[in-house]
C-alpha cells in the first residue's frame, strides 16, 4: 500500500515533461500566446468538460 504522498518534479526549460513528450529544437521559434479557457467541472459526478478555449498571439 502507499503512503499517500505525490512525487512532483520540477524541470528546466529544454527537459521532457514525461518520456513521450518530445523535446523541441532549440532553433524553432516559439511563439507567445495567451489562452482564454471555459471549463465546466462538476465536482459530484468527478467531471469536467471544456466549452470554450480561444489563443490569440502576443
Amino acid at each position: 500500500m502507499g503512503d499517500g504522498s505525490k512525487r512532483r518534479e520540477v524541470r528546466g526549460p529544454g527537459q521532457r515533461l514525461s518520456p513521450g513528450t518530445p523535446d523541441l529544437p532549440p532553433s524553432l521559434p516559439q511563439l507567445k500566446l495567451r489562452c482564454d479557457f471555459e471549463i465546466l467541472m462538476v465536482p459530484w459526478q468527478n467531471s469536467s468538460q471544456l466549452l470554450k478555449h480561444d489563443c490569440v498571439t502576443l
